[in-house]
C-alpha cells in the first residue's frame, strides 16, 4: 500500500481499469447520476506564487488551479503527474506531489449538454512546488486563455475576485508555508 497524509490507496490484486472513453449521451447521462472524483494541482513557483489558469470551459470559466478528472486505478499522486503533463506538459515524479486538501463542487453549468444541468465534482487538491526551470519548460493547453502567477496572500484576501474554493485553496498554502 502507498500511505498519504488522509488515506490509504488500496488496489486490491487482480483489479484491472476497464476505462474507455464514453460517447457524449453517455457521459452526459453520468454526469446526472455520478460525482465526479478529481485530483488539482497548486502548483507553486520558487517566489512562493501560485499558478492560476484561466480557464476556456465549463465548469468555473474563470481563474483555477491546474487539475482533472481520475482515472480507476489511480492514487492521487499518479493523477495529479498524469494531470500535470496533460495540462503543462511537465514530467513530475508522483511522489513529487504533496496533499494538501479535498473539497466538493456543485456546479449550475457544465461543459456537456445539456449544460443546465450542472455536475458535482469532489477534489482532492495536491502540492507541488517547481524549480525556476521547470517554470520554463511550461506548456499550457488549450484548456487555458490565459495564466498568471500569484502570491497566496494575495489571492486569499476578502477583495480579491477568485472563487472561493480557490481563496481557500490559498490559505492552505499559507498554513504550509508558516508551518515549515
Amino acid at each position: 500500500m502507498e500511505q498519504i497524509k488522509d488515506g490509504v490507496y488500496f488496489v486490491e490484486e487482480g483489479f484491472r481499469s476497464h476505462a474507455h472513453f464514453m460517447s457524449d449521451q453517455n457521459y452526459s447521462e453520468t454526469l446526472d447520476c455520478v460525482v465526479v472524483a478529481c485530483v488539482d494541482i497548486v502548483v507553486l513557483n520558487p517566489r512562493g506564487e501560485i499558478l492560476l489558469g484561466k480557464r476556456k470551459i465549463l465548469p468555473c470559466p474563470d481563474w483555477y488551479i491546474i487539475g482533472g478528472r481520475m482515472r480507476p486505478g489511480e492514487s492521487y499522486e499518479q493523477t495529479a503527474s498524469r494531470n500535470i503533463k496533460r495540462e503543462l506538459g511537465l514530467h513530475i515524479e508522483p511522489q513529487r506531489f504533496e496533499y494538501l486538501c479535498s473539497y466538493t463542487s456543485a456546479w449550475a453549468r457544465r461543459e456537456q449538454p445539456p449544460q443546465e444541468n450542472g455536475s458535482h465534482t469532489s477534489s482532492a487538491v495536491m502540492l507541488l512546488e517547481i524549480t525556476s526551470e521547470e517554470t520554463l519548460c511550461i506548456k499550457y493547453n488549450e484548456e487555458y486563455e490565459d495564466t498568471m502567477w500569484v502570491l497566496p496572500a494575495e489571492i486569499e484576501t476578502k477583495t480579491s475576485p477568485f472563487t472561493p474554493i480557490v481563496k481557500n485553496m490559498a490559505f492552505n498554502v499559507l498554513v504550509v508555508m508558516q508551518s515549515a
